[in-house]
């Protein structure tokens, strides 16, 4: 989840503009991880948390998210 976010993190914003669709069956099973996978760690849903935060506000943080994540 951690290398996954990263990558999202650097290219996320292009392969939203290639291809929206195949974005947003990630982001919706990326979603349904974080909603109902109950043995996730605390780490791994605050990663989740955060990329899907990141793209729902265009693919940038607000400063209080930031400080919230990091």
């Amino acid at each position: 989840v951690d290398c996954l976010v990263v990558q999202l993190h650097r290219v996320g914003e292009q392969l939203e503009q290639t291809n929206s669709q195949r974005m947003n069956q990630l982001f919706y099973l990326l979603r349904d991880g974080f909603l109902l996978q109950e043995d996730l760690s605390s780490m791994t849903r605050l990663l989740l948390l955060e990329i899907l935060e990141f793209r729902a506000s265009g693919w940038t943080l607000t400063d209080t998210a930031h400080k919230y994540y990091y």
